[in-house]
């Protein structure tokens, strides 16, 4: 069923598969399409997918919400964006593009605009002091979307989509938690949605009967006091009634991202539900986002009827192959999507957007020169820098080893990003990469090697604070050595540091039924984590009875007790069985000291113990290989 073919309005599809919109910040200066952008959307196009929706493009001024954001508020723009749908379309995908303001989603310091709303409602996470618009401006904006439709039909694209979801202006309309307006456009769920209703009529008489017209929808906002989805069925029915071709369900906004981007911790296809409660509503196609990251998950949603499409965003920025890979029956050569979010961690902080399973996706990894003379290549160390510079040293044509002390890698790794390393060692594998572990790297072991070029990570240790070699009547363990004896611990643990290896130390403890509290000097508990997987972290652990202590400062271990100074700078202890450090590593340099000593010309590699920034150690991993 999902390879099948499918239709949105007269609009032949080869397929069921959707790359829904997702920012890249790969537009030129002042939104206009750059050739990057163009590169990037064909390869998605050329791995199969069926139809292929371009990122939001800003369709006012006002509601530009990142700077390299496209736009489609001039004519101007049109050559650009022709040669972005050709770009698609070339590569046997159906092109369309979302249309989108972000109304009180943005802020002067982006737009040089005052943000604009549907009433003056601040929005809790970005702050700044929207202006209510006025009845005659929300006409003008109208007008606005339709222009962009009219527009994108110029430049060649086969559909647009309005962006109605995930907080920004449309969705702030439909919701009573940001639209307290008392004209025709505010009010019950009817009012609120005449925006959008507006937008599909004025619309539809611009660019004629047959130009499909989807509408994206958060159909739930997971937020108190915002839409819910017994209001969005019945905005689905009014939107499918003015025109709408296709509901593409997504949910969530920005006080609820991971409903938008689902973390790992949210199960596969989290949103069909929610996309059967609309499809019951309207006799349209529906299309449904959510961590389906697989044709199997795709089918099953499909065969229960949940949508009619299927959305693969982070799917397909981690394998543009997923779909011929999955139809000709190829599912082990899939890079599968860990949902570990680095690429939106980077689309918040208004960067290029990147995944840590596909080095490719800026355009980096599409041309590898070759070296000019072939080496041996000794990489020591499997972890994101190392394997990253053993892929691209073995592409440029080194004869490339990688070495690991330990037999099973990755274990002082957050286990969220556990599939990285597993992903990881497949593709070495499949390059001809010799990867050995469980190999005590020294002198005489390199030597024997005989190697041109050795990269090395220097290994690391975990930290031990001074007071915690001194501690009297409790067990005090590092993560490693707690995680591989829990039992010994006793039923109260009481986790020192506050990292995304501490939050997940404490949530191995806390499942086997121990009474857990993590103190950290840091005001946040979860810090190395990307925001969203921290909020859902966070929250799972107070659900778990985790309490959290933070800005406190531990003065010292006492029997059975932590003593540490709290917030206020009162003294303060807590009752404990264990004390499980998790404070991070420190690079062991020394080793590299010795190596060097003993004649090794070794060049050294970033360390990583963080998910949020393994990005950044993969690409200093392949600068360094660029090198060689």
């Amino acid at each position: 069923m999902l390879f099948d073919g499918a239709k949105i309005g007269k609009l032949n599809l080869k397929n069921r598969i959707v790359f829904p919109p997702m920012a890249t910040s790969f537009a030129a200066e002042g939104g206009f399409v750059s050739d990057q952008q163009i590169e990037y959307y064909a390869r998605r196009a050329a791995g199969g997918a069926g139809l292929i929706i371009v990122e939001y493009c800003a369709v006012d001024p006002v509601g530009v919400a990142i700077p390299r954001q496209l736009r489609i508020f001039d004519d101007g723009y049109i050559p650009g964006l022709a040669r972005l749908a050709r770009g698609i379309q070339a590569e046997g995908a159906k092109a369309a593009i979302q249309l989108h303001h972000g109304g009180r989603q943005t802020s002067i310091a982006v737009s040089g605009h005052q943000p604009v709303a549907p009433s003056p409602i601040p929005c809790p996470q970005l702050g700044g002091q929207p202006r209510e618009l006025a009845t005659e401006e929300v006409r003008f904006l109208v007008e606005q979307y339709a222009e962009g439709a009219r527009r994108a039909k110029e430049a060649g694209f086969d559909a647009v989509e309005f962006h109605g979801a995930h907080g920004y202006l449309i969705c702030q309309f439909f919701s009573a938690r940001s639209n307290r307006r008392t004209d025709e456009y505010g009010g019950d769920v009817a009012r609120r949605a005449r925006f959008g209703i507006e937008i599909l009529q004025r619309t539809r008489e611009k660019v004629g009967p047959d130009f499909p017209l989807l509408f994206r929808i958060s159909a739930d906002e997971h937020l108190e006091g915002g839409l819910t989805t017994a209001e969005t069925t019945v905005i689905a029915k009014l939107l499918q009634e003015a025109g709408a071709d296709a509901i593409d369900v997504s949910a969530g906004a920005y006080g609820s991202a991971e409903w938008t981007s689902q973390p790992m911790l949210m199960p596969l296809a989290c949103l069909a539900p929610h996309a059967a409660e609309i499809k019951r509503a309207v006799s349209v196609p529906v299309i449904v986002a959510g961590r389906i990251n697989s044709a199997k998950v795709a089918e099953r949603v499909l065969a229960e009827g949940s949508a009619d499409f299927i959305a693969m965003g982070r799917a397909l920025l981690a394998d543009p192959d997923l779909p011929i890979k999955s139809a000709a029956g190829r599912e082990q050569a899939i890079s599968r999507c860990l949902a570990c979010n680095t690429c939106m961690d980077l689309v918040f902080k208004m960067l290029p957007i990147d995944c840590i399973l596909n080095p490719e996706v800026q355009g980096r990894g599409m041309v590898m020169q070759q070296a000019r003379m072939e080496k041996k290549v000794l990489i020591i160390g499997a972890n994101p820098a190392g394997f990253e510079a053993a892929r691209v040293a073995k592409l440029r044509g080194h004869d490339v080893t990688l070495y690991d002390e330990n037999q099973q890698v990755g274990a002082r790794w957050a286990w969220r990003i556990q599939g990285y390393v597993h992903q990881q060692l497949k593709v070495l594998k499949e390059l001809g990469v010799t990867v050995e572990l469980g190999v005590k790297v020294d002198p005489a072991s390199i030597a024997r090697f005989h190697p041109d070029v050795v990269l090395a990570t220097p290994p690391s240790r975990p930290i031990i604070p001074l007071f915690a070699q001194h501690a009297r009547g409790l067990r005090v363990k590092t993560v490693d050595d707690a995680l591989d004896q829990p039992r010994a611990l006793g039923p109260q643990v009481v986790v020192l540091g506050g990292s995304n290896l501490a939050c997940e130390a404490a949530e191995t403890l806390v499942r086997q039924g121990k009474k857990v509290t993590i103190i950290d000097r840091s005001r946040i508990i979860g810090y190395g984590l990307e925001p969203i997987v921290r909020g859902v972290v966070t929250t799972s652990l107070r659900k778990r009875g985790v309490e959290m202590i933070t800005k406190a400062e531990v003065l010292g271990l006492d029997e059975g007790a932590v003593l540490y100074q709290d917030i206020n700078g009162q003294d303060r202890r807590t009752q404990a069985d264990a004390v499980v450090l998790a404070l991070g590593y420190e690079p062991d340099e020394e080793s590299i000291t010795r190596l060097r000593e003993a004649g090794v010309d070794v060049q050294t590699l970033p360390t990583c113990h963080s998910p949020r920034f393994v990005i950044d150690a993969i690409r200093e991993g392949a600068a360094i290989a660029r090198e060689i």
